[in-house]
C-alpha cells in the first residue's frame, strides 16, 4: 500500500478502533501482533494496543504528513487523559507494512486548552499536490536549518530559509523571524536530526535536542511556500526518558 489517501484512511481507522469504537477486533485487524512501540510509557506488541481500547479520551488530527510507509499527524488528544487534566499536543508517526501498522513514534505535550489552540493554529496541507522535486527540496532545507544553521549558530543562513511572514506557533516564545535568529545566535544547544517525513507543503523533523545536560525529544513541523521558504513552525516536545524508566527497550527513537 503506497497511496497516501489509503494510508491516511488506514491510520484513521486504526485510531478510531481504539478511541471511538473501543473495538479490540479492529485493533487486531489494523495493528501487527509484533507491533514495535517507541512511546516511552508503552509496551511493545499488539496486546498493549488492545488494552488502550479502555481509554476514554479522543484525538483530533489537524495535519497529515505521509511519505513512503510513514504516516504522521499533528494534533491533540483530549482531556482528561493518562497524563492529566490538560489536552496533549501530539505528533504521531506510524509505519505501515503489509496493510497493518508495525511501528510507532510520538511526542506528547500537556498544555492548557487555550494554549493548544494557539499552537495548532495556521494552515498547512501534507496532502496538497506539490511536485516531488519541491517536496524533496523542502525536506533538505528543513534539515539544513538545524544541521547547518543551528549547529553553526549561523543566523544569516537561517534567515535565508525563512519567509518574511514566518510565524512560530507557540505562545511561550517571541514570534517572528528576528526572534528565531536571536535565539540561534545565543543557542548552546546540540541537535541530532533522527527522522524526516515530508509531503505536500509540510516537513516534519524528529530531533534530539540537548542543552545544559537536559535532552528533549522535539518534533518540529514546517510549512513551506511556493518559493521554498519556511512560513510556519509548530513544535511538540517532551523530556527524554531514560531507558531504565521506559516501558520498552527502544524509547523515543
Amino acid at each position: 500500500m503506497s497511496d497516501p489517501r489509503a494510508l491516511q484512511s488506514l491510520v484513521q481507522a486504526a485510531m478510531d478502533s481504539i478511541l471511538v469504537h473501543h473495538d479490540r477486533a479492529g485493533v487486531r485487524e489494523h495493528f501487527h501482533p509484533d507491533f514495535v512501540q517507541h512511546n516511552p510509557w508503552a509496551d511493545d506488541g499488539g496486546a498493549h494496543v488492545e488494552a488502550m481500547c479502555d481509554f476514554t479520551f479522543g484525538v483530533e488530527m489537524r495535519r497529515w504528513i505521509i511519505q513512503g510507509d510513514l504516516v504522521a499527524y499533528h494534533g491533540l488528544y483530549t482531556a482528561p487523559n493518562p497524563l492529566g487534566e490538560n489536552p496533549l499536543l501530539c505528533v504521531d508517526i506510524w509505519r505501515v507494512q503489509g496493510g497493518r501498522i508495525v511501528e510507532h513514534w510520538d511526542a506528547l505535550m500537556p498544555v492548557p486548552p487555550e494554549v493548544a489552540d494557539v499552537m495548532l493554529a495556521g494552515v498547512g496541507n501534507g496532502l496538497a499536490d506539490v511536485a516531488p522535486s519541491q517536496v524533496a527540496a523542502n525536506a533538505a532545507a528543513a534539515r539544513r536549518l538545524w544541521e547547518l544553521g543551528v549547529r553553526r549558530r549561523d543566523a544569516a543562513y537561517i534567515g535565508s530559509l525563512l519567509a518574511p511572514s514566518f510565524t512560530r506557533h507557540r505562545p511561550d516564545v517571541v514570534d517572528g523571524r528576528q526572534a528565531l535568529l536571536d535565539w540561534v545566535e545565543a543557542s548552546q544547544h546540540t541537535v541530532e536530526v533522527r527522522k524526516s517525513v515530508s509531503s505536500g507543503d509540510l516537513v516534519l523533523l524528529q530531533l534530539l535536542v540537548a542543552s545544559a545536560g537536559v535532552e528533549r525529544v522535539v518534533y518540529d513541523l514546517y510549512r513551506f511556500d511556493a518559493e521554498g521558504r519556511i512560513t510556519d513552525q509548530w513544535t511538540v516536545e517532551q523530556d527524554r526518558l531514560s531507558l531504565a524508566e521506559a516501558g520498552n527497550p527502544h524509547p523515543h527513537f
